[in-house]
């Protein structure tokens, strides 16, 4: 009896460390009307920051109009499990450090989503 459960409860911690993560994307973009707003600013690169790591330099000139999964201006993208969720933070900072969008956005296993970065929001 003693060794029927120690091996149930190793099958159990195999099984447990071993499941399976699958990718999901979010994507981050802007409309043309923010991209001409940024050339009005003299704005023509932004930093932007995910949970306080620079991931990436944009360039403000480039714009979609509901870009499909995975495209846009930036497409952040991980590994989950299923039936997962988190939520990450996000800034938009110009060269010089100034922040122009702040805000999160939560990612759920399964589903593809986006944000748009707009001034009018």
């Amino acid at each position: 009896m003693k060794k029927l459960v120690v091996i149930s409860a190793s099958l159990f911690f195999v099984f447990a460390c071993t499941k399976g993560k699958y990718p999901t994307k979010h994507s981050l973009w802007f409309d043309d009307q923010t991209a001409t707003d940024f050339n009005s600013f003299g704005i023509p690169t932004v930093r932007l920051v995910i949970d306080d790591k620079q991931v990436a330099e944009l360039e403000t000139h480039k714009s979609f109009s509901n870009p499909e999964c995975g495209t846009g201006n930036y497409t952040y993208e991980t590994n989950m499990f299923k039936k997962e969720a988190r939520t990450h933070s996000y800034e938009v900072r110009t060269l010089s450090d100034s922040i122009i969008f702040k805000g999160a956005f939560q990612m759920i296993q399964g589903k593809c989503a986006s944000t748009q970065l707009s001034f009018a929001q």
